[in-house]
């Protein structure tokens, strides 16, 4: 909770895809009201996104250790993925509606890393930790 906004992550919402609820506090009735639902752009089932919510000012990152991520690297004739190499997304809040700003992925490109399983953030700065790390 941050300036008078609320995130609730619900990651096994929707086949594992994962959402995230953005309430406002309303001064007047005392309670929060729910104003918006986060997915994240390139969705897929078992993301996990909402896994891990950290809020800052007006910026949101939230975590989505279960995303698996295609690679251009052809093994025979299919493509290779990296499953669970995770991802984190941060979001701007704009006129109080967030938007998807940006897509944080994992540099070392190792499936099963769960890259997002934990994020935080202050001010300008996000950190997205990794559960696993492969050498």
């Amino acid at each position: 909770m941050d300036n008078s906004y609320l995130l609730v992550g619900t990651p096994n919402n929707n086949n594992f895809n994962g959402a995230v609820y953005v309430y406002e506090f309303n001064n007047a009735t005392n309670n929060f009201v729910e104003k918006q639902k986060l997915t994240n752009k390139d969705n897929n089932e078992f993301d996990y996104f909402g896994s891990s919510i950290d809020l800052c000012g007006n910026y949101a990152i939230i975590g989505s250790y279960g995303k698996t991520k295609a690679t251009n690297t052809q093994t025979f004739t299919s493509l290779t993925n990296l499953f669970n190499d995770g991802a984190a997304y941060i979001f701007q809040n704009i006129s109080g509606s967030f938007h998807e700003i940006q897509k944080l992925t994992n540099i070392n490109n190792n499936s099963h890393d769960k890259f997002g399983i934990s994020v935080a953030c202050y001010n300008d700065k996000f950190i997205v930790g990794n559960q696993v790390k492969n050498s």
